[in-house]
């Protein structure tokens, strides 16, 4: 990777961490973040197959609702992963209150370079994060890595069928998780050049609703941010509020036109 790259991938890394650890954020977006909300979480769980001898890495776990929700329902053990030390300090407390600290554990680990060792895990999943990762290709080994064999892999995101247009390419539309979405069969076809088999994906663009209506919540609260409060958000993220809201309402006009869908990916890890 050029040094333009990898300065590339680390401010869009910084971007993503400071705006999913923004407190304001949080109160605007509500705590999870991924479309379709617990229900999806839950599908996602019994589709991986998950049960009390499960130990499960939640890749990009943000403050940890995912892994608690799994965790309640399944009995499971879950590794959360997170560039975060805020949100997963958050997730800590969030387990503890929950009484579920002996089943969760939260550590702050990059998904390109896990800190795992190989063949760790009997199920790696990520919730609309995989496109928000510079290196995408890199996570999928890593997830691919870290897992046993036969273990199972879950990933939910965004798809589009098309290519990107340019001006959705900013920093700003991967910290959203649009820019660095996939067609559904660009997903499987990584998934499965990476080691995985019986790749099958199913289509869940309803919860793409919640993309549509939580861009227009954000769009409004940058203005309400920008009027009332001291906050550094939108200067971390490279932009002014008014152009910040120009380019929100872009991807929210490309959402509303269906550009954008969402998927449910699940595989196995082959023997190799």
């Amino acid at each position: 990777m050029s040094d333009q790259h990898e300065k590339s991938a680390e401010i869009i890394k910084s971007c993503c961490t400071k705006f999913y650890e923004n407190d304001l954020v949080s109160l605007v977006l509500g705590e999870n973040f991924h479309p379709g909300g617990e229900e999806l979480t839950l599908y996602l769980g019994e589709k991986l197959r998950l049960d009390e001898n499960s130990l499960v890495l939640d890749v990009a776990c943000g403050s940890g609702t995912s892994a608690i929700t799994l965790a309640k329902r399944f009995g499971c053990h879950v590794v959360g992963i997170d560039l975060s030390e805020k949100n997963l300090a958050k997730a800590r407390v969030k387990a503890n209150a929950a009484r579920l600290s002996q089943q969760l554990n939260f550590v702050k680990s990059d998904a390109e370079n896990i800190t795992f060792e190989h063949e760790t895990f009997d199920v790696v999943m990520s919730e609309c994060a995989l496109c928000t990762f510079p290196d995408m290709k890199a996570a999928v080994n890593e997830m691919h890595r870290v897992l046993k064999k036969g273990g199972k892999i879950g990933i939910t995101d965004v798809t589009i069928e098309d290519e990107i247009p340019n001006n959705l390419k900013e920093v700003i539309y991967h910290v959203i998780c649009i820019a660095g979405a996939l067609s559904a069969p660009g997903y499987q076809k990584i998934l499965s050049e990476r080691g995985f088999i019986d790749v099958h994906f199913e289509d869940h663009s309803y919860a793409i609703r919640e993309i549509i209506e939580r861009i227009g919540k954000l769009a409004l609260s940058l203005d309400i941010i920008e009027k009332f409060c001291e906050c550094d958000l939108a200067e971390s993220l490279g932009i002014n509020f008014e152009r910040a809201n120009n380019i929100l309402k872009r991807g929210f006009e490309e959402l509303e036109k269906g550009t954008f869908r969402y998927g449910l990916f699940t595989g196995i890890r082959g023997e190799n």
